[in-house]
């Protein structure tokens, strides 16, 4: 199960099944019932192997371990889903959250999932800013421009109501058609674009480049704390390689020194006479070598 191959295996049949997915809504598969079936039973085949996939990680790591790992978690929910979806035609669109696991397939993207939820706090405080913004600013256009619609000032009601202002500033935000409105009341408040600008200036460039810094900061951080475990994996290693050096030094300068002590025996023993010329030099030669 942890074999890297089997691991591009399944990789490539998710890309297969979501592939398999987008096709079946092409009107050629949709409006033909043959290939169409065809298609119901390749998706039902995919998704037989991945509930095999399943059950083997689940035999494997066993039932506390296996919902103790949040990824294998969200594998076992969306093949649950899969296969509620099956039951409910209206519900077959969702099959496409199968997609989804390429995500814990893919180290890359893995990642990134992971470095957005670590900052979700920040994200969770810049919402609360926005919607500060956003409750601020409708208040103030639609205590402006609440009858202007009446007035046949703006070709729509953009600021009758709170909420209808709400969404309009939503529009100002991501600069959908803005200026056509503010063009409309300018006519008549030609003040009216210093308060739109204003609104896009600290919402568009500012909150939305706010939250991209977060996003890019916790990616830098991730990376960093990647080549930290990179860095330690390497001292690591080093020093497990010096004490094995250390340690082959040692166990030389030993038998070097049990050597030198059987040559000296020997010419002790020579000195004394005990042993003839040729039979020394090759008792010598044997401990040398």
């Amino acid at each position: 199960l942890n074999d890297k191959r089997f691991d591009q295996f399944i990789l490539l049949l998710i890309i297969i099944n979501s592939l398999l997915t987008a096709i079946v809504t092409f009107p050629f598969i949709r409006d033909d019932s043959e290939k169409r079936e065809v298609c119901e039973y390749l998706d039902k085949g995919l998704l037989t192997i991945f509930t095999v996939e399943l059950v083997l990680n689940l035999l494997y790591y066993g039932l506390s371990d296996f919902f103790k790992d949040g990824w294998l978690t969200f594998d076992f929910t969306v093949v649950t889903m899969s296969w509620a979806f099956q039951s409910f035609s209206v519900l077959r669109a969702f099959r496409i959250i199968r997609a989804f696991r390429l995500i814990r397939r893919m180290e890359e993207l893995r990642g990134l999932v992971m470095a957005l939820l670590n900052v979700l706090p920040r994200m969770f405080a810049i919402l609360m800013l926005l919607s500060v913004i956003f409750f601020v600013f409708a208040v103030l256009f639609t205590e402006l421009f609440y009858d202007c619609y009446e007035k046949g000032i703006t070709s729509e009601d953009n600021f009758g109501r709170l909420d209808k202002t709400a969404f309009t500033l939503v529009e100002f935000m991501l600069l959908d058609g803005w200026s056509q409105i503010a063009k409309e009341l300018m006519e008549v408040y030609p003040w009216a674009w210093f308060p739109i600008l204003l609104f896009i200036a600290i919402t568009t460039f500012v909150v939305i480049n706010l939250v991209i810094a977060v996003i890019c900061d916790a990616v830098a951080s991730l990376k960093t704390e990647e080549m930290a475990e990179h860095v330690e994996d390497l001292k690591n290693q080093t020093s497990f390689a010096l004490k094995e050096t250390e340690e082959d030094h040692k166990a030389r300068m030993t038998r070097l020194e049990r050597k030198l002590d059987s040559i000296v025996y020997m010419l002790s023993k020579y000195d004394s006479g005990k042993l003839e010329p040729q039979q020394s030099i090759e008792d010598i030669k044997k401990h040398i070598t």
